[in-house]
């Protein structure tokens, strides 16, 4: 089912993600979502939720979350992150689209 307002949602997204909120950020995802990120789609299903990964692997977490486009059920939005990697205490910074559906 598609949501009522896409570009809320993305900004909504973008707030759990910045409180670091992995319940919340895991809460918006139906159990069969897809999330797409580059050639990578990720059943909501298969394990831990990415973004219980996320907070537990990284420090210092930013992330930007700007909606690009919604048709039905599909959401795309463009994310740039900076974060640094708890295993090795380096700087990252990712930035890509991610359709949601």
């Amino acid at each position: 089912m598609a949501v009522k307002n896409p570009e809320a949602w993305v900004r909504n997204v973008e707030r759990l993600y910045r409180a670091n909120d992995a319940a919340g950020v895991s809460a918006l995802y139906a159990e069969n979502a897809i999330t797409i990120f580059g050639s990578r789609g990720t059943p909501a299903r298969r394990g831990p939720r990415p973004s219980c990964r996320v907070f537990n692997s990284l420090r210092e977490y930013e992330i930007t979350r700007t909606f690009r486009a919604a048709t039905g059920d599909i959401i795309v939005s463009e994310t740039t992150a900076s974060y640094i990697k708890k295993s090795d205490g380096k700087r990252y910074s990712d930035s890509g689209s991610t359709s949601m559906g």
